[in-house]
């Protein structure tokens, strides 16, 4: 839906393309430059002291390295800028989406017809009170680990070496080696909603419809020469875990579970066009060179269908992945 007078769409189902359910394929009637031209013509209702490209290739902001262009993507100078990004939406009838380095978003090839707010860069700061550590939605994860470290505050050193922004760590409840989950971390989170700026606890985010743009974490007292070398172990077993030096993504959630499921049918190590499944990590996919997200999405289902064939329901690959 769009703001101005803009021709419907037509729709088909592609589910059988290739003999593999893809997802729903929408043909625009319409050339994209028409949407991106009446979008610049309205983006004057944008936050002007914000970053604002249209177009935005999304494979040079998720860590996959596939992905077509954004309509919009907007990189806040402040919270309130994200409340107008969320205004102009709401306004152009455009959905919107949070991004941090993309590290668990597999975006599609075609591109996402809506807004992405990225909050990498921006929002960075972490400050320390006491035993309690807030941050900003866009600071680096890796950077909040080594400040509460440093300060002596216990909590954070098993998350030492994973990718990603706070917001975005949070979010998709990251699960450190040892097992340990960030969201248990936790405090309060802040959040831009469509009804103004919200504070939350950890057991909303799963269903928030926001933009998270902090997060409070409540910390124990520890000692920073420990911590320090609890955070080397952890960086050298994530080396041994993770292919950290291919572009990849994760899509399944972490551990034994998923590494049983998917070796028990077969597609540890499966590889589809530039895509594969990591061996070392196998709910971890790989990009081994002009991947695209269609194959992703077609290396998954076919992970999942077997598994489902398998094992039945109950027992089945769960995604963890955000798909653009």
């Amino acid at each position: 839906r769009c703001a101005s007078n803009c021709p419907p769409v037509r729709a088909f189902d592609a589910r059988h393309a290739d003999g593999i359910f893809l997802d729903i394929v929408v043909v625009f009637e319409l050339s994209l430059d028409h949407w991106f031209h009446h979008w610049n013509e309205t983006s004057m209702s944008l936050p002007l002291d914000s970053d604002i490209q249209f177009r935005e290739p999304l494979a040079q902001h998720t860590s996959a390295r596939v992905g077509g262009p954004a309509t919009v993507l907007v990189r806040p100078a402040s919270v309130a800028a994200i409340g107008e990004v969320w205004r102009f939406a709401e306004q152009e009838g455009l959905p919107v989406v949070a991004l941090g380095e993309g590290t668990a978003v597999l975006a599609r090839d075609a591109g996402f017809l809506g807004v992405v707010v990225q909050v990498t860069g921006v929002l960075g700061q972490v400050m320390i009170t006491g035993k309690t550590v807030q941050v900003g939605a866009g600071a680096r994860l890796q950077d909040c680990v080594r400040a509460a470290a440093a300060a002596g505050l216990a909590g954070l050193e098993e998350f030492a070496g994973i990718p990603g922004t706070v917001a975005g760590a949070v979010v998709s409840d990251v699960t450190a080696p040892s097992g340990a989950r960030l969201r248990q971390r936790v405090r309060l989170v802040k959040a831009v909603t469509p009804t103004g700026l919200v504070e939350v606890g950890v057991e909303a985010v799963a269903t928030l419809r926001g933009i998270v743009t902090g997060v409070s974490f409540r910390l124990a007292e520890g000692d920073a020469k420990a911590l320090e070398h609890r955070m080397k172990q952890v960086r050298r077993q994530l080396r041994v875990l993770y292919p950290l030096w291919l572009p990849g993504v994760s899509v399944w959630e972490d551990g034994d579970v998923t590494r049983r499921l998917v070796t028990a049918v077969g597609c540890l190590g499966k590889r589809r066009g530039g895509m594969e499944i990591s061996v070392k990590t196998p709910w971890f996919l790989v990009n081994r060179g002009a991947g695209t997200a269609a194959e992703a999405l077609a290396l998954m289902h076919e992970a999942e269908q077997r598994v489902r064939q398998q094992n039945g329901a109950a027992d089945g690959l769960r995604r963890r992945v955000r798909i653009l």
